[in-house]
C-alpha cells in the first residue's frame, strides 16, 4: 500500500472504494471526485480559467455596466465555478463522487427516473426549456446573459447523467440499443 493509500480516509464503497484524500488534497477530491485523472483535473482547471476569463471579456463594459472591483471578482468566481463544472461533472469520478447512494437532486432524480434510452434526451430537453424559459419568461441579469445557460447545462447535462446514461441496454425505452 503506497503514501495515498494510507492518506485515504475510509468513508465505504462510495465512489466504487475510492476515497477523497485527507488535507488539501481531500478537499480537492471532494470537488471533482476521488480518483479523477491527470485529464480529468487539467481539464477542470481549464474550464475554471476559462470561465473566469469568459466572464472578464463578456462584462468588460458591456451595456453600460459599471460594476465594482468586488463585483467584477464575485462574477468571474461564478464563472470559473458553473464553467470549470460543466467539464468536471461530466467527468467519470465526478459522476461517480457524485451519482452515489444519498445523493441527489430533484432534477436528478426524474433524469434517474426515466427509462436508461431516454434520460439524456431528457436532459437536454430540460435544458433546453430551461435557457428557453431564461431568454422568454425572465430578462437576464445585465452582464450575465450566460449564467442560465451555462448553469443549466452544468446542473442538467453534465451532472444529472450518470455514468449509466451513456450505453442503453438491449430493451430499453424504443429498443435503440445497439444501433
Amino acid at each position: 500500500m503506497n503514501a495515498q493509500d494510507h492518506a485515504r480516509e475510509d468513508i465505504g464503497d462510495d465512489n466504487r472504494g475510492r476515497s477523497p484524500l485527507r488535507g488539501p488534497l481531500g478537499t480537492w477530491d471532494r470537488l471533482v471526485g476521488p480518483g479523477a485523472s491527470a485529464v480529468e483535473n487539467v481539464g477542470t482547471v481549464c474550464g475554471v480559467l476559462a470561465g473566469a476569463l469568459a466572464a472578464r471579456l463578456a462584462n468588460r463594459e458591456r451595456e453600460g455596466l459599471r460594476w465594482t472591483g468586488a463585483q467584477r471578482g464575485v462574477v468571474a468566481v461564478i464563472a470559473a465555478d458553473l464553467w470549470g463544472g460543466v467539464w468536471c461533472n461530466a467527468t467519470p469520478a465526478a459522476r461517480r463522487w457524485y451519482h452515489r447512494p444519498g445523493q441527489g437532486l430533484r432534477a436528478q432524480a426524474a433524469i434517474a427516473a426515466a427509462p436508461r434510452a431516454l434520460r439524456r434526451p431528457l436532459a437536454l430537453a430540460l435544458y433546453a426549456g430551461a435557457v428557453l424559459l431564461n431568454l422568454y419568461r425572465w430578462r437576464p441579469t445585465p452582464g450575465l446573459a450566460w449564467f442560465a445557460p451555462v448553469f443549466f447545462l452544468k446542473l442538467l447535462v453534465a451532472h444529472a447523467l450518470g455514468d449509466d446514461a451513456a450505453t442503453p441496454r438491449a430493451g430499453d425505452a424504443d429498443g435503440a440499443a445497439g444501433r
